[in-house]
């Protein structure tokens, strides 16, 4: 989908935003906002994610944004407190580090 010279690619809650023109992608705050609002709609979340030095993958003129699954909090933008309120469909057990249980079931109950 367009939004005046950038592009924004949605694929499941990955959203990744680039200039049609090859210019700098530089949005403000509000048109990433509204960017993230037509990707994934008004009442979702999502982050953009800063990694560690060492993590850093670059060479690409792009923004990239992830919604945020039900249950999982981001920071208070009122208190600037982080918050987290645990899915009880995830947990940190599992391969992946990520659940996931049946509806009603914990790691407790599995182990």
């Amino acid at each position: 989908m367009q939004f005046g010279p950038y592009t924004i690619d949605v694929d499941g809650d990955h959203a990744t935003i680039w200039r049609t023109d090859d210019a700098k992608v530089e949005p403000t705050f509000y048109e990433m906002q509204h960017m993230k609002s037509l990707a994934f709609g008004g009442a979702e979340r999502a982050v953009e994610v800063f990694p560690r030095s060492s993590d850093l993958v670059d060479g690409q003129n792009q923004r990239h944004l992830w919604r945020v699954p039900e249950g999982f909090e981001v920071p208070n933008l009122r208190t600037g407190r982080l918050s987290w309120r645990p899915n009880p469909d995830f947990c940190d057990c599992g391969p992946d580090g990520m659940g996931p249980h049946e509806p009603g079931t914990d790691c407790a109950s599995e182990k």
